[in-house]
């Protein structure tokens, strides 16, 4: 993102301050660009004369990780600026890889993973079981040696997110050699 072009009077060259808020996907934010030096009591009117400036967007997770410059054009050449980096709370579906069907004596060898941020707990459990089978951060590999025909049924991935957790489930079929 690009945010805000100002015009102030030679001679100030701070940088400016860039205020942003907790960015969460799909909420409405506003960022603040202020010029340094200013009175805030200043009667000014006119755009170019303003001593900040805002951007209102609708951050997504394609903003998370990217960068938002400030900058100021003074009278003259001289201009000054100032990059921020964004962070956007998200949070997408968790994603379950391997193989699903599995030969009894074989391993079994599931990938859960969440593209989130803050990183999401991820939590693989057995439906019908109350015992977590494997947690981590991110993504977690459920691994289950020598399978036998009881390891076959639905396996729940549940990735926790801030306030919130979200699941993906898989049957699992554990057939005869």
């Amino acid at each position: 993102l690009s945010l805000l072009l100002m015009i102030f009077p030679l001679g100030l060259k701070q940088k400016p301050t860039v205020m942003i808020p907790t960015l969460t996907e799909g909420q409405q934010a506003t960022l603040t660009c202020t010029a340094p030096g200013l009175c805030s009591g200043s009667n000014l009117t006119t755009f170019r004369q303003r001593h900040s400036s805002t951007l209102t967007f609708n951050p997504s997770a394609e903003h998370h990780n990217t960068n938002v410059t400030c900058k100021i054009h003074f009278t003259g050449e001289t201009t000054t600026e100032k990059t921020s980096g964004l962070n956007v709370n998200y949070k997408g579906k968790p994603q379950i890889i391997g193989n699903k069907t599995v030969k009894e004596g074989d391993d079994l060898n599931l990938t859960c993973s969440i593209e989130s941020f803050p990183p999401a707990l991820t939590v693989w459990k057995k439906l019908g079981s109350y015992v977590n089978l494997h947690n981590d951060t991110g993504s977690a590999t459920l691994v289950i040696y020598n399978v036998t025909t009881e390891h076959s049924g639905q396996y729940i991935c549940a990735a926790k997110y801030l306030n919130t957790t979200v699941t993906s489930e898989v049957n699992v079929t554990v057939t005869c050699k």
